[in-house]
């Protein structure tokens, strides 16, 4: 049963930017939940964000969890200790409409997560645990892994304690709301003479005015008469801010405690003013431009002590290129060619995946790369992504931090370390390099060469206990019915195997030295032989049942044995033992039924590879001068030979540990019309691995990344497999 848990959290806010539709959605807070869970549980729930997988940018977005409502899809998701994510209501249907026409009436909307639950940790009353920054005591059920499969636009949280806020009408146009001007002057203000703050507490006020009534809100005297005044909270509030908030009291604005602000904004800019004035008023680099300090101060908000600082920074950056040219720089690239998904590609380029390849776009692999180097090469998107990202290709590590702070609107400080530690804060070193790095793997992960394909069988397991394989017997033949006869019931025996799902992971830290000595090595190498790793845990585990010969539960016998016929004694590989074997094959009977299967795969070690080439794909028969000319029959059947070492060398199993001998000169003929061997997933996870990265903390400084697999190996049946001991070559 899948364990499919919606969580509700956090704030919606829906906009209307060049005439798309946006939705802001603050999904998850990281704190307490009590959602509907499909497992038995009734107390609080916890996401550890951590560990939730997220795979790709592009998520569907519905509405109230029904898939059959989709009303658009999520641009960018960003996961802390919270979840955030932009996206646009992108679906032309009813159900659309209705959430921006109910929007533009006052619904408040709320955003919530469906995620599919891997696994899960429950902490028992008098227990505490730290997840996503926060303390929380038992009884708790914390998900320490699970896969984010979609948001929902919802009207009930399932988490009481949530809040969502859409603070954006999107208006149809048919509503007689006045202007933001309009509104202001029916207060007796002025528009161009009110501060900043003022204005910035104006327009929320504006904002939150139901269009339905369009009033103008109560004036309360500087003499305080009228109702009395509802106050926020204000102890963590500085005194601006206090005097601010008096102006937001439901709709009413204290004239008093405007002036006040006026006041204070006048001193303010009289203030800067003097210091630019005094000091020369020099032009300051801010976000990789150049701005006039003043100007720039006063827009800004900035306190003469704000100002000052700017200005001692500037200074001192002066002095340092002057002074200590040896130091690197950080390099600055024209700001038109810079954002994420540039830097992404400059990194790949540098690490040398192959981002020109088709394989992006597979199934296995489309969802964990962002979408620009799953695109086609020919598209202009992708094209214009790749010219852009060859001027930075050659960048150091800490310059490319630079580049994705500037990328995000950041500032990029004066100095190495905090440019460092400016990345760190803002996660832009984790969006870099997290991206490289699962690229990194998957490329080395599709370069295995699995003997496994073509002939086992795929299936999913929901977690990671045991779970039931049930295979029905043939139906076996139509009995005959005479005139007046009645038809007889049939009776089909059930054959039960157990499947598991394993994981297997590993990790790797990429400390802050790294990053500052550019190890991009560790970028390159490690994560290519992590994604190899992850290659070969399905033909290990394949191997690993062929050469171990298990028992079956539907037989009691092992999966190879002389009494259901599939296996034979000491004949080399020659014509006349593979024609034996195909024989065999092809009178398996499952109950009362012929199945006459055709063989399809010849497996066989390294040592027979060229001599089963021969065997099976010559189209005369010339293994000896004496047969020489005679037709090959076996090459009929179009049976494709697979090489594999395993085979010759044995190995040790990925899960048990136990070791198994293998054989120069054993071979295995296989047929893809029988249940064989399964291979089996976890649903929802994929096929491939999955990457995820974290920044180190509790005084480690860097960034982990881990890669975990999930997987498992199962015998189903042994008639579609024949095994051959040859006793030698």
């Amino acid at each position: 049963m899948k364990k499919n848990i919606l969580l509700t959290a956090g704030r919606a806010e829906l906009r209307s930017e060049n005439g798309m539709k946006k939705v802001y959605l603050y999904a998850y807070s990281g704190g307490v939940m009590h959602p509907k869970l499909s497992m038995k549980w009734g107390g609080d729930v916890v996401v550890d964000i951590a560990g939730v997988a997220i795979n790709a940018a592009e998520k569907p977005i519905h509405l109230g969890h029904d898939i059959n409502k989709p009303i658009g899809h999520t641009t960018s998701i960003s996961a802390t200790n919270e979840l955030v994510a932009d996206g646009i209501l992108s679906i032309a249907s009813p159900d659309t409409q209705s959430v921006i026409d109910s929007a533009g009436a006052g619904f408040p909307w709320k955003s919530s997560i469906g995620v599919n639950i891997l696994e899960h940790q429950i902490y028992e009353d008098g227990q505490t645990v730290v997840v996503n920054g926060r303390e929380f005591q038992g009884p708790v059920l914390v998900v320490t892994s699970s896969v984010l499969e979609e948001i929902s636009l919802v009207s009930v949280p399932g988490d009481s304690e949530s809040y969502a806020d859409i603070q954006a009408r999107l208006s149809n146009g048919e509503a007689n709301m006045p202007t933001f001007e309009e509104w202001v002057a029916s207060l007796g203000l002025d528009v161009s003479g009110i501060s900043d703050d003022l204005n910035m507490v104006l327009q929320k006020q504006y904002a939150e005015q139901d269009e339905d009534s369009v009033e103008a809100p109560e004036v309360v005297a500087e003499d305080g008469s009228g109702e009395e005044e509802k106050k926020p909270e204000m102890d963590a509030m500085s005194d601006e801010e206090k005097m601010a908030a008096k102006a937001k009291a439901s709709g009413r604005i204290d004239l008093k405690a405007q002036r006040e602000i006026l006041a204070a904004e006048q001193s303010r800019v009289a203030d800067v003013r003097e210091f630019c004035s005094k000091n020369g008023n020099p032009k300051v680099s801010v976000a990789g431009k150049d701005v006039d300090l003043c100007a720039h101060a006063i827009k800004q908000g900035w306190s003469v002590r704000d100002t000052e600082y700017t200005f001692l920074k500037h200074e001192r950056l002066q002095a340092t290129r002057k002074d200590r040219p040896q130091v690197p720089s950080i390099h600055t690239k024209s700001s038109n060619d810079v954002n994420k998904q540039v830097l992404q590609a400059a990194c790949a380029l540098r690490a040398g995946i192959d981002v020109e390849s088709k394989k992006w776009s597979h199934k296995d692999l489309r969802n964990q790369v962002p979408s620009w180097l799953r695109a086609d090469i020919n598209s202009d998107a992708k094209q214009q992504v790749l010219e852009s990202a060859e001027k930075f290709r050659g960048e150091s590590m800490i310059d490319m931090c630079a580049h994705s702070l500037r990328a995000n609107g950041r500032e990029v400080p004066v100095g190495r370390l905090n440019v460092l530690q400016a990345a760190f804060s803002t996660g832009a070193v984790s969006d870099l390099y997290g991206q490289t790095f699962g690229a990194k793997v998957l490329d080395g992960y599709s370069e295995i060469k699995d003997f496994s394909e073509g002939w086992t069988v795929e299936g999913e397991n929901p977690d990671m206990e045991s779970h039931d394989r049930i295979r029905m017997e043939a139906a076996g033949n139509l009995d005959y019915l005479p005139i007046g006869g009645e038809a007889s019931h049939a009776r089909r025996a059930t054959k039960v195997e157990k499947s598991k799902v394993h994981r297997f992971a590993k990790q790797m830290e990429l400390d802050e030295a790294d990053i500052l000595g550019d190890n991009f090595g560790k970028l390159k190498e490690t994560p290519r032989d992590f994604g190899l790793a992850a290659g070969r845990v399905r033909p290990d585990l394949v191997a690993s049942i062929i050469l171990d010969d298990p028992t079956l539960n539907a037989t009691s016998r092992n999966l190879f044995n002389t009494t259901d016929g599939n296996k034979f004694g000491s004949a080399a590989l020659s014509r006349a033992s593979l024609s034996a074997a195909i024989a065999a094959m092809k009178k398996f009977k499952d109950g009362d039924a012929i199945l006459n299967l055709e063989p399809t795969h010849l497996l066989v070690p390294p040592e027979l590879y060229d001599l089963a080439i021969q065997l099976t794909q010559s189209t005369r028969n010339a293994t000896t001068n004496a047969n020489e000319g005679e037709v090959n029959p076996l090459s009929a059947y179009n049976i494709q030979v697979v090489s594999e070492a395993r085979l010759a060398l044995g190995l040790t199993d990925p899960v048990s540990k136990a070791a198994y001998s293998g054989s120069a000169s054993t071979w295995y003929l296989v047929s893809n019309q029988a249940h064989t061997i399964e291979c089996t997933y976890m649903q929802a996870a994929g096929r491939a691995p999955i990457v995820r990265t974290t920044e180190l903390t509790n005084g480690r400084f860097g960034v982990n990344f881990d890669v975990r697999l999930y997987l498992g190996a199962v015998p189903l049946d042994w008639r579609g497999l024949v095994y051959n001991q040859s006793a030698g070559l």
